[in-house]
């Protein structure tokens, strides 16, 4: 029995000091506790924080900020333009690219070599596909056998030949043709001899104009052989009579610039003397709009001419440039004014626009810069204002975007392997958008190492400016027949009539139904609604300017028939009356007035401004949104607690008081499991008693009492077992 009372007593005491040790350690514990999960993140910046400023980029800019896919290190420098075409019949386009090693590479849509092109083979050429002098000839897609698939025509440098192949890389038959000389002459083709069919023409170093049939055969009247020295630059196809057939016009070192008929011979009038070398391609337009087309190209003798079809000279032209013109023209309306207008580079480094050529030889604008350009400047409608850009490409590797008015809207490095030819431009993944693609020179000893890329843009489009001068008829701006906007090219792959510029007769020119509208110009949808946002495309487009294939064309996640129908906001612009408040949040609520600068306004009282409750997406309707009693301001700003969850006991700290208790009765930092960083967390020293705001305030350990409690301990058991022992030997008297 006394044994027995004594391991009793002796457990008390051990237990007695493992608890006071227990409780020591805890109170040591510092605040070491991890806030990170107890913090609070609404999915905006902190207003205190948040930078204001707008983006000034335009949407030219951000285009270019990154590109959808890059192909490197294809084999040689890329000196041609790319060129872009359906070759399979998939409804997405193919890039065709030839390199200075004589290889000749597909890609497709998404930049990935196709079979054989590039994937798990190459086809390459035994002659030269590029000129010492930096010139290739662009390459064709044309249907040769009438089966509805495009086969690839390339003309090669030295020796001057035609060749052509089939998607499967297989030559096709009657197409390795051997010219009588060098080839720098893009292959050019179109229907020159009325039959409804393309045909291929091509110029020599010899001096030759050849013109074949689709089966390879000569068309009829030629070869020309009436120019006495060589052919360079790329002949030009044009309509210089009353007939459906077009003419060739193509320049010569010979000084002679001429005009051919489909069979072969010259046109009365031409041909034309500049009195030097002719490199210039031409470009053909009727410039004063009377139904007659006038010819335009340079020469070596600094001039820049303009002739009539009929080969006389074009009101007060020619144009006297201070240095030999070997670049060739590009057409297109500058200005929207109904007139073709063109550019032309004189120099490497400098670009002159005529916007009013019949009445003046004085450019409208010049634009000059430092590095030097090799190729035709484009024109093209990039970012859906419907007046044109001009993209021109340098040495150095960046693109130069400017405006109809020759503004610089955009001067950016995208390559440090360089350019040396222009981009080609078309919807190549058939989503309504076009894309630009580009080819550098090449990097390393030889320039052995050239790549593609694409970017996306966003007009709407089809086949702007397929690859080299914009056409196969490589006139510096792609055939259009009936002037409707669409090229003959593209009419063709859509079906629609090249003679008529409304196929369908709904009011609408073709071109603008693909260019400006997204429509489709076969059928009559002028009421379609492609967005399904309540408006119409057209007056989306004519009425508000919205993109009529985003229902929500300023992304405010109002669609664009909401704001024009019911809420009155701008449908173009995110935030009406520019407080800083989108128009979504300004118009799902009844305090913040989409039209009115309400900022800093606190209606509901809460003590958050309108900016503070979008910022934390609380209500600007309800002090409390979160009905916990707390208004929304004091949760954000005292509190730390969230507006948005009833969370008025939250404890951020985990030091075993709320929040509020910290804020309003204890006066610590909710944030803080140790206020006052003595060593014991504030709910501790609120619990026994010290003052948790004071470092010099702190709990009584309570290790300090185990001796005395060990002591007492002690003394209780020997007392207790004296006792027992009395108490015992009482008893066992009595007995």
């Amino acid at each position: 029995m006394k044994k027995k009372i004594l391991k009793i007593n002796m457990s008390i005491f051990l237990i007695t000091i493992i608890l006071l040790i227990s409780i020591e350690n805890l109170s040591d514990i510092k605040g070491n506790y991890n806030l990170k999960n107890n913090l609070f993140f609404f999915g905006k910046e902190n207003p205190l924080t948040q930078d204001f400023t707008t983006n000034s980029a335009s949407d030219i800019e951000r285009y270019f900020q990154t590109s959808i896919w890059l192909q490197e290190d294809l084999i040689g420098s890329a000196i041609a333009s790319p060129t872009i075409a359906d070759l399979d019949n998939d409804n997405d386009m193919e890039i065709i690219v030839q390199t200075s090693n004589s290889i000749i590479y597909i890609l497709d849509h998404e930049g990935n070599f196709l079979q054989g092109w590039g994937e798990n083979g190459i086809v390459g050429t035994s002659e030269e596909l590029t000129s010492d002098l930096g010139l290739s000839p662009a390459p064709l897609a044309l249907d040769l056998n009438g089966d509805d698939i495009l086969e690839i025509i390339c003309a090669t440098y030295n020796p001057g030949t035609i060749q052509a192949w089939y998607l499967n890389t297989e030559e096709v038959p009657g197409w390795d043709i051997a010219l009588d000389g060098k080839v720098t002459s893009s292959l050019v083709a179109g229907d020159i001899d009325g039959d409804g069919q393309k045909e291929i023409v091509v110029g020599t170093w010899g001096g030759t104009l050849y013109a074949f049939e689709l089966n390879g055969l000569p068309v009829s009247g030629f070869p020309f052989t009436g120019a006495t020295d060589s052919i360079i630059g790329t002949p030009a196809l044009g309509n210089l009579d009353e007939d459906v057939a077009l003419e060739i016009v193509f320049g010569s070192y010979d000084y002679y610039v001429y005009a051919v008929n489909g069979d072969g011979n010259i046109l009365t009038g031409w041909p034309r003397n500049t009195n030097y070398l002719v490199r210039s391609s031409p470009a053909i337009i009727d410039l004063d709009n009377d139904a007659e087309s006038e010819v335009i190209i340079g020469s070596w003798d600094k001039n820049l001419y303009i002739y009539h079809q009929n080969g006389s000279n074009f009101e007060s032209w020619p144009w006297y440039s201070s240095n030999s013109i070997i670049n060739s023209p590009t057409i297109g309306d500058l200005n929207q004014d109904g007139y073709f207008d063109f550019i032309i580079q004189p120099s490497n480094v400098s670009l002159y626009a005529f916007t009013d050529a019949r009445n003046t030889k004085n450019p409208a604008w010049i634009y000059s810069q430092s590095d030097i350009i090799y190729e035709d400047a484009i024109i093209v409608d990039l970012d859906r204002d419907y007046y044109p850009e001009i993209i021109e490409v340098t040495r150095g590797g960046e693109v130069i975007i400017l405006s109809h008015q020759g503004e610089l809207i955009l001067e950016e490095q995208l390559s440090n392997k360089g350019f040396d030819s222009a981009p080609a431009i078309g919807d190549i993944d058939a989503d309504g958008f076009i894309e630009i693609i580009f080819t550098t020179h090449g990097q390393g000893t030889d320039h052995d190492y050239s790549d593609v890329f694409c970017y996306k843009l966003g007009s709407f489009g089809l086949l702007p400016w397929l690859g080299y001068r914009g056409g196969y008829e490589r006139n510096g701006k792609p055939y259009d027949r009936d002037l409707d906007g669409l090229s003959d090219l593209e009419e063709q792959m859509l079906s629609t009539n090249i003679t008529d510029n409304d196929t369908d007769n709904d009011g609408l020119t073709d071109g603008d139904e693909i260019y400006k509208y997204a429509l489709n110009p076969k059928v009559n949808d002028i009421t379609e609604d492609t967005d399904n946002d309540l408006l119409t495309n057209v007056v989306e487009i004519d009425s508000y300017n919205t993109n009529p294939m985003l229902a929500d064309s300023d992304g405010d996640n109002l669609e664009d028939g909401y704001e024009v129908l019911t809420s009155g906001t701008n449908p173009n612009d995110p935030d009406t009356d520019h407080d800083l408040l989108p128009d979504d949040f300004e118009v799902q609520y009844n305090n913040p007035n989409p039209f009115v600068v309400d900022t800093f306004e606190d209606l509901d009282e809460d003590n958050l401004n309108n900016y503070e409750e979008y910022t934390h997406n609380t209500n600007p309707d309800l002090a409390d949104t979160d009905g916990d009693l707390l208004l929304d301001g004091d949760e954000v700003k005292k509190y730390l607690t969230n507006p948005l969850v009833g969370d008025a006991d939250l404890d951020s700290d985990g030091d075993e008081l709320s929040n509020v208790d910290e804020i309003d009765i204890y006066k610590t930092n909710p944030i803080l499991y140790d206020t006052d960083g003595d060593g014991y967390s504030d709910g501790e020293e609120v619990r026994r008693g010290s003052d948790p705001n004071d470092p010099n305030s702190t709990p009584f350990p309570l290790w300090a009492l185990a001796p005395i409690l060990g002591g007492i301990l002690i003394i209780l058991t020997f007392t207790g077992y004296f006792a027992f022992r009395k108490i015992y030997q009482k008893r066992r008297g009595d007995v």
